[in-house]
């Protein structure tokens, strides 16, 4: 039934090559980005999580006094 119903859509060749093409845009940029990116915002990202931070410091505090 739904291959009758892709046969029928005029066209419907293209969106496989589209979707390919985004794809393979969207990989090359993504590529190209982490070659040229920033080494110095690399790092800073890759110790945010292990950073200890203000913010959160006094919830588990005020939660459990």
């Amino acid at each position: 039934m739904i291959h009758d119903i892709f046969q029928s859509i005029e066209g419907v060749g293209i969106y496989p090559v589209i979707t390919l093409l985004l794809f393979f845009v969207v990989f090359v940029a993504v590529g190209l980005w982490a070659l040229f990116a920033n080494r110095e915002y690399l790092n800073h990202m890759k110790q945010l999580p292990l950073e200890d931070s203000d913010l959160f410091a006094g919830e588990g505090e005020r939660n459990n006094g």
